[in-house]
């Protein structure tokens, strides 16, 4: 518990809710990231310890970069 209460003694100094921030967020954001960043299901369905897919799916966001708008453009315009 000493990272936890470290994270929301951070998070109280910058003068944001410590009750926000929670350890499973990083591990949350991390899996999302790698999937937008092109790593598949499977690997990170590995580094995250998960026994079934439909646990990693959770963490299958859409990307909102602008990467992603200009290439689904691509796709759509003539």
């Amino acid at each position: 518990m000493n990272f936890l209460d470290d994270l929301k003694a951070v998070a109280e100094r910058a003068e944001l809710n410590p009750e926000h921030f929670w350890l499973h967020k990083f591990r949350a954001t991390f899996a999302t990231w790698a999937l937008w960043k092109g790593v598949d299901l499977r690997t990170v369905q590995q580094w995250l310890g998960h026994s079934d897919m439909e646990s990693t799916l959770r963490y299958l966001k859409p990307s909102r970069s602008q990467a992603v708008r200009d290439k689904v453009n691509e796709i759509f315009t003539d």
